[in-house]
């Protein structure tokens, strides 16, 4: 599961999985909790992304946010505050809402 929320400090992206349990109720690996908070300065565009699929599978739609140092992290619909988010990523860049493209870009235009 994740959860996308955005702040006057930048884009905090929580992922967490389950206890993964044997057949016999043995835990064999602990649930982890991952949070990557990322503060405007380090962040240079957030892309929207809508994938087409065939016919009778559901459209994907996900957040892509670049970082300086050249890694980027993914951010799924059905994480959870992701249409809050992509609304305020929109609001905060003057941006219409849309099915794709940048939603978010530096300052300076990187």
């Amino acid at each position: 599961m994740q959860q996308i929320e955005i702040t006057h400090e930048g884009v905090s992206v929580t992922s967490r999985s389950d206890p993964l349990m044997s057949l016999f109720g043995t835990e064999i690996r602990p649930g982890v909790t991952d949070v990557v908070n990322l503060p405007w300065a380090e962040i240079t565009r957030i892309t929207l992304t809508t994938f087409d699929v065939p016919p009778g599978y559901p459209r994907s739609t996900s957040l892509e946010i670049d970082v300086v140092w050249g890694e980027y992290v993914t951010v799924h619909e059905d994480a959870e505050g992701f249409a809050a988010a992509v609304r305020e990523l929109c609001r905060l860049s003057g941006r219409p809402v849309t099915e794709d493209g940048p939603i978010w870009l530096a300052p300076d235009g990187s």
